[in-house]
C-alpha cells in the first residue's frame, strides 16, 4: 500500500486535507517523473552525492511575539508561518543543489506532546522534503520518541533505532539519541554513550565509504548563543566522534564546527537571545568532503538597550521586525520615563514593539558604626548622628523612642 501523502489546498484557513495519490510517482525539481528514492539504491558514478543537514526545527503553533500570539488574517500563527517559510528555503535549496539525502538532527517539535495541528504541520514538512530525497530523522530532547517514530509511515522518511546502521548508496548512518540521565548518573551515561559511539563507528568504518553519526547532544567546547544552558545535561567529548567522516549534530542553536562535528543551529530564531545568530543548514559533498553553510533569511529581531539619557532621536528598525527595547531608569528619575516618547522615535514598520523600563534601585551603603552597634539604644543614636541632627534633637527623639520600646516590652510581659 502506498503511504506517501500529498496535500490539497483548503479554504477558510483550515488545514489542507490529506490525500493518497493515485500512483507511487513523485515529481523531481525538474518536473520529470521517477520512483521515490529508496535507501539501498545505488547512485551512478557520475552523480555527486550530497547530504543536507539541518536541526532544531521546533514546530510550535503557540509561538509568541513579545509574549503574545499574533495571527494572520487566516487565523494562523504568524511565527509558525515564518518557520514554514524558513523550511521552504531549505526545500528550494535541496532541489537546486540536487541533494541525495536529508538529515534532521532532532527537536522537530517544540514540546513532547505536539498538538494535532503541529503533527499535521510536521507531516506536511516531511512529505515535501521526502519528495526530493530520503530523510533520516531522530528525536531530540524536546521530542517524544513515539511522536517521531509515528512519522516513519511517511514515504521516504526513516526513523532508525539507536546505533543501528542504515545505508544509502555508499553512505552509512547511525543515530545517537539524546543522552538520558534515566540510564544512570551523569558520568555513567557519558561513559556509556561515548563508548557506544566509538565502538559503533569503529566497526562500521571498515565497510563504509562515508560514515555519519546523526546525534542530538551537547559536545565539549561548543559555544552557546545564550547563557541559560542546562548544566545538568550530559556533554560528550569530541574524541568519541573521531572515526566519523561527518558528525551531524543538533541541540545547540548556533552554527559551528568542532573538528569533524557540525551544528547547523536552529532553522529559525527560537528565542530573542538568538537574534544575532545566523540561521541555516549545511550541505556536504561526500566525494570531496566539502561542507558548505547555507544561510536562511529569517524575520528580523531587534534587542535594544538604552538608558533614560541615551534614547536616540530616531530608532531605525527593519520592516516587519520584532522589537524589544529595554530602558534603564534610575529609581529617583522614574517620573521622567515616558514610554510614548520612546514609541514615537521608532522609524520603520515593525511587526511588534515591546518597551520595558528597568528601574535601577539606588543601593544604600550600610553605616559600619550601625552594623557594629551593641544594642538598640546605640543603633538609634548612631543613626541620627550620621543624619547630622543636633545633639539636643537626637536626645529628645532617642528618649521618645526608648519610652515607646519600654511600653511595648511591658505590654509583652503582661500578655
Amino acid at each position: 500500500e502506498n503511504k506517501y501523502l500529498t496535500f490539497s489546498t483548503s479554504n477558510h484557513g483550515q488545514p489542507p486535507l490529506l490525500k493518497k495519490p493515485s500512483s507511487a510517482v513523485v515529481k523531481t525539481h525538474n518536473n520529470s517523473e521517477k520512483k521515490p528514492a529508496k535507501p539501498h539504491g545505488k547512485h551512478s558514478k557520475e552523480k555527486k552525492v550530497k547530504i543536507l543537514h539541518l536541526a532544531d526545527v521546533h514546530i510550535d503553533e503557540k509561538k509568541t511575539v513579545n509574549g503574545k500570539i499574533i495571527y494572520d488574517e487566516e487565523g494562523i500563527n504568524i511565527r509558525l508561518k515564518d518557520l514554514l517559510d524558513c523550511i521552504s528555503q531549505v526545500k528550494n535549496t535541496a532541489e537546486k543543489e540536487n541533494v541525495s539525502l536529508t538529515l534532521i538532527a532532532g527537536d522537530l517539535f517544540e514540546r513532547k506532546t505536539p498538538t494535532p495541528f503541529e503533527t499535521y504541520t510536521a507531516t506536511k514538512v516531511l512529505s515535501e522534503l521526502g519528495s526530493i530525497c530520503p530523510v533520516v530523522l531522530i528525536p531530540g530532547n524536546h521530542d517524544a520518541v513515539d511522536s517521531i517514530k509515528a512519522l516513519g509511515f511517511i514515504k521516504n522518511i526513516y526513523v532508525p533505532e539507536p546505533f543501528t546502521p542504515i545505508r544509502f548508496s555508499d553512505i552509512t548512518i547511525f543515530c545517537v539519541p539524546y543522552p538520558d540521565l534515566k540510564e544512570g548518573s551523569r558520568s555513567e551515561v557519558k561513559q556509556l554513550y561515548e563508548r557506544k559511539i566509538l565502538e559503533t563507528s569503529k566497526k562500521l568504518k571498515e565497510n563504509s565509504n562515508f560514515l555519519v553519526a546523526l546525534c542530538h547532544a551537547p559536545v565539549e567546547g561548543a559555544s552557546y548563543p545564550t547563557t541559560d544552558r542546562d548544566v545538568n545535561e550530559v556533554t560528550l567529548s569530541p574524541s568519541c566522534f573521531k572515526h566519523l567522516d561527518y558528525a551531524a549534530l543538533g541541540h545547540i542553536h548556533k552554527p559551528q564546527r568542532i573538528e569533524n562535528i557540525y551544528y547547523p543551529g536552529s532553522v529559525d530564531t527560537w528565542r530573542r537571545q538568538e537574534a544575532d545568530e545566523e540561521k541555516g543548514f549545511y550541505i556536504i559533498d561526500t566525494d570531496t568532503h566539502e561542507v558548505t553553510f547555507y544561510p536562511i533569511t529569517t524575520r528580523p529581531v531587534h534587542n535594544l538597550n538604552f538608558t533614560i539619557d541615551t534614547i536616540p532621536l530616531v530608532i531605525n528598525v527593519l520592516e516587519q521586525s520584532i522589537v524589544r527595547i529595554e530602558i534603564e531608569v534610575p529609581e529617583e528619575r522614574a517620573g521622567d520615563y515616558d514610554p510614548v516618547r520612546v514609541q514615537n522615535v521608532i522609524a520603520g514598520n515593525p511587526l511588534d514593539v515591546k518597551i520595558i523600563p528597568l528601574i535601577i534601585r539606588t543601593q544604600r551603603m550600610r553605616c559600619q558604626e550601625i552594623v557594629q552597634a551593641k544594642n538598640f539604644d546605640e543603633i538609634i543614636t548612631t543613626y541620627m548622628k550620621n543624619k547630622k541632627l543636633p545633639e539636643e534633637k537626637i536626645n529628645r527623639i532617642r528618649e521618645k523612642i526608648m519610652e515607646l520600646v519600654r511600653e511595648k516590652e511591658l505590654e509583652a510581659k503582661l500578655c
